[in-house]
Order: C-alpha cells, then sequence, then structure tokens
C-alpha cells in the first residue's frame, strides 16, 4: 500500500485472516451448521473471509460435529458450472498440495479426522484439482491447522466452555 501510495496505483489487498465461526450454546444448530458449511466450502474454502475453524460450545459440540460431518456428506463436489454442484476444484495442484500438507501435520499432531475427505476416487470431470470435504476434531489452538489460512473444504472444530475462551 504504502509504494502504490507515492504514484497513486489503485491496489487490492489481500487481508483475510484465520476467521472463526463461533458457535453458542443456544444457536439454532441446523442453521449454524448449515451457515457454517456454507461459509467454509464455498468456493472450495478459497475465500479470504471464509469460516477457517469452528469453534462450538461443549455443551452441544458433539451434536453440532454429527450433524456437521453429515451435512458434509451430503455436498456435491464436481463441475462449477453445475447448478447441483455444492464444491468446485481448488485453483491449482501447488495449492491441493499446500492444504493436503496442512491436513496431515495436524494429523501426525494428533487432530482426528471425523470426515476423511481426500482426493475424490475419480474426477468428478477430466481436469481440476479436486478436494472432498474434510472435518478435523481434536483440535488445539496452538495446532497450525487453527492459526494459519488453510484455503480448502477443510473445517477444524473445537470446543470451549465460555465466549471469552473463544474469543481468546
Amino acid at each position: 500500500m504504502a509504494n502504490a501510495s507515492r504514484n497513486l496505483t489503485p491496489v487490492s489487498l489481500e487481508l483475510g485472516g484465520k476467521a472463526p465461526f463461533i458457535v453458542l450454546a443456544d444457536a439454532d444448530l441446523d442453521l449454524a451448521v448449515r451457515s457454517a458449511a456454507t461459509s467454509r466450502y464455498m468456493n472450495c474454502g478459497q475465500v479470504c473471509i471464509c469460516n477457517e475453524r469452528t469453534l462450538v460450545h461443549r455443551s452441544i459440540y458433539d451434536q453440532f460435529v454429527t450433524r456437521f460431518v453429515e451435512f458434509s456428506k451430503s455436498l456435491v463436489v464436481g463441475d462449477p458450472m453445475q447448478a447441483n454442484t455444492d464444491i468446485g476444484p481448488k485453483v491449482s495442484l501447488e495449492e491441493l498440495e499446500k492444504v493436503e500438507a496442512v491436513l496431515a501435520e495436524a494429523v501426525a499432531g494428533g487432530a482426528r479426522l471425523a470426515l476423511a475427505g481426500g482426493r475424490p476416487t475419480k474426477a468428478p470431470i477430466d481436469g481440476g484439482y479436486w478436494l472432498n470435504p474434510t472435518v478435523l476434531t481434536d483440535v488445539t489452538p496452538d495446532m497450525p491447522i487453527m492459526t494459519r489460512e488453510i484455503f480448502g473444504p477443510v473445517v477444524p472444530i473445537m470446543p470451549f466452555d465460555a465466549f471469552e475462551e473463544a474469543v481468546s
């Protein structure tokens, strides 16, 4: 921005981060599941303001995870030009491999695959870099999957006990 301002050059800055999706104990679970999924999976998770990590009040955590996994299983990975497609391809092989590496690191660090995702056994259409929805549990705040941008259809879900804990 500083360099561009010297010449009045138009600039667009990517200032996304690690946006949390916080689900409180009194949430409408169906709405929360749909909203969390839409926010994470739109454009294969390649949106800077996506739900990057889902924090759920411990009292409803198990219910939320069960519903979220079932909802995620129902999504269609395919041709983004088709109306019934929910998740299209990653932008490149390099980006797909980055997501796979972050995912592998999380699992090696103790995260559990509640929904394994992975590459489809058969590509929905020729070309493209495909990744099925993936849901992780048993994550901790210090794991890289919880602190670095994922940029793919991977959702780490972590419980919390108090709103202040979720915010911190």
